[in-house]
């Protein structure tokens, strides 16, 4: 983007580049295009002369040139249309000759005043119940992107497990309990609003993030932790830039907003990724290839059901365990019970646990990984049965279990990093139509309650998701 626009002054000349900037008025505005990694910027305080090139209007000079800067970025927009275009978008040029297009756009804050709808947790010792302590805030404030972070409406946020886990102050996550008051919701879609200093996100990207537990929590256990004060229950939210990744502009931000946290939690498990580590040693976990055999506990959980399209998509065969429970409609499909679901999505064997041990259907020896979305301590010991030795049993409990004396497996028990670059894989496996994300119910922004009392209820097939702002995502298409 830069280079094109260098090359533009260069063949126009700097006077004609003059006369245009000179058309619009010196006044503060917003970087829509993503020439040079656009940002919204305001007017300068320390006194460098920023002017406004806006929208030619009839009766202005044309520029024809700006049809080939379009043609050229939507290229990239073919992919995933987050360009915005050169005669819609607003530009802020140097008025020093020798200032690079791409530094004049440096970070930026939101207009004073601005406001935003969230969610907000409060410590309240004399509410009923845990989901008394929520709270809708109306007016709150628009926060403004640090070095390294891009502020992003947000268009649809994912319930998790954890987001009423956390609600309980005595529960078996509480050690990762945020500083109240914070925003719940870790899991969000959305469109990169505005970017701060030291980012590449491009205003108009759409994206899809994971906040991260440990990287949000009370603990700080890393580096940046903002302590929770952020979350994807708001209308606004700032991240890091590594924890995103960009989305196509013709993917569905509903059904990808429900990926980052359960689709991390399955590719990190199964593969390491560039984000995994175990939680007592930060060694590696699953090495998954093709031509293996892994077992995957809990197939029709959310880690589950993204865990067993990866396992195929690796080439490996996949053993489930499912209940025979109902199901239900999914997309435009009816599943009688769990365990067809499961099988739809690619397992080559599904058993159910509920009617018996699932070991007792399992070949001794036959696997060379386990997954455990479950987190039950006792399966570890039944494990010790069906893995081959030297292989692997990684979990996603909060606890250590004792592994079984004498027994020729690693253990590897791991909380989900926040890693632009694991969500930015699994992006490219939803496009290549390797993995989908099913959704079992959507809910409106005043409705989180009911989203939450639907997750604990544990008859979920499915992401659960809220509606935060759609018109976001219709208006970046424009």
């Amino acid at each position: 983007g830069c280079d094109l626009a260098t090359r533009w002054v260069m063949e126009n000349g700097a006077e004609e580049c003059n006369a245009i900037v000179n058309m619009a008025p010196a006044t503060t505005t917003t970087i829509a295009s993503p020439a040079c990694s656009g940002r919204c910027l305001s007017n300068n305080s320390s006194g460098r002369g920023f002017s406004s090139l806006s929208r030619m209007g009839s009766g202005k000079k044309s520029c024809p040139d700006y049809d080939y800067l379009d043609s050229v970025m939507s290229m990239r927009s073919t992919r995933i249309h987050s360009s915005r275009s050169f005669h819609s978008a607003s530009i802020v040029l140097a008025s020093d000759e020798e200032a690079d297009l791409c530094a004049a756009l440096g970070g930026a804050t939101i207009g004073a005043g601005a406001t935003m709808k969230r969610w907000r947790v409060e410590d309240l010792p004399d509410v009923g119940g845990d989901l008394d302590r929520l709270w809708l805030e109306d007016v709150a404030p628009v926060p403004n992107p640090g070095f390294g972070e891009v502020r992003v409406r947000v268009s649809h946020a994912a319930v998790n497990p954890i987001d009423w886990k956390l609600l309980d102050p005595k529960g078996s996550v509480s050690a990762f309990r945020q500083n109240a008051p914070y925003t719940p919701g870790f899991d969000f879609a959305g469109v990169v609003e505005c970017a701060g200093d030291g980012t590449d996100l491009d205003v108009g990207e759409r994206v899809i993030g994971y906040l991260g537990l440990c990287e949000l929590s009370s603990l700080g256990s890393a580096p940046g932790s903002t302590g929770g004060s952020s979350g994807a229950l708001a209308e606004y939210l700032c991240v890091p830039e590594c924890r995103v990744a960009v989305i196509p502009g013709h993917s569905d931000p509903q059904e990808l907003a429900g990926l980052p946290l359960a689709g991390l939690t399955a590719y990190q498990g199964l593969f390491t990724g560039h984000g995994g580590r175990a939680h007592k040693d930060g060694g590696p976990l699953g090495d998954l290839k093709a031509g293996q055999t892994v077992l995957i506990l809990g197939g029709s959980t959310a880690v589950g059901s993204i865990a067993v399209q990866l396992g195929k998509a690796a080439g490996a065969r996949v053993v489930a365990t499912a209940s025979s429970s109902p199901a239900g409609i999914l997309g435009s499909k009816f599943f009688a019970t769990k365990l067809d679901w499961v099988r739809s999505l690619g397992a080559d064997q599904v058993v159910d646990y509920t009617a018996e041990g699932w070991t007792g259907k399992l070949g001794e020896n036959e696997f060379d990984m386990v997954l455990d979305c479950v987190g039950e301590d006792e399966e570890l010991g039944w494990a010790a049965r069906v893995l081959k030795p030297g292989g692997c049993f990684v979990s996603v409990g909060v606890k250590d279990p004792e592994v079984p004396q004498g027994a020729d497996f690693r253990f590897a028990r791991f909380i989900v990093a926040a890693s632009g670059r694991d969500l930015g894989d699994l992006v490219t496996l939803t496009e290549q139509g390797k993995i989908t994300v099913p959704v079992d119910s959507t809910h409106d922004f005043g409705e989180l309650r009911a989203a939450l009392e639907r997750s604990r209820s544990g008859r979920a097939v499915g992401k659960i998701i809220v509606t935060v702002d759609e018109s976001a995502m219709e208006e970046a298409a424009v």
